[in-house]
């Protein structure tokens, strides 16, 4: 019963939370799936994952560190089964 959980980075807040990973492709756009979350040691954003905000679209900018540790295989997963039901 031990279920697997991912760590997200929402992109509108800027905080980390973790989910399911049955869940993640209920969740709205703006959150990203991490393999981990960044070091604290990272020169640009000390850990926080974003190095300022947009205040036209009120969303904060993803420092490189974050962009490293995206897990690119649930998103593929994701973007697969969504292809696969518009054919359909």
């Amino acid at each position: 019963m031990n279920k697997k959980t991912i760590t997200c980075y929402n992109a509108f807040n800027g905080r980390y939370y973790d989910v399911l990973e049955e869940d993640f492709k209920l969740l709205s756009e703006g959150q990203i799936p991490l393999k981990k979350k960044p070091e604290t040691n990272c020169k640009k954003c000390y850990g926080r994952g974003y190095i300022g905000k947009n205040t036209q679209d009120f969303s904060y900018t993803p420092c490189l560190c974050l962009k490293k540790q995206i897990n690119m295989d649930i998103l593929d997963s994701i973007i697969h089964n969504a292809k696969k039901t518009q054919s359909n």
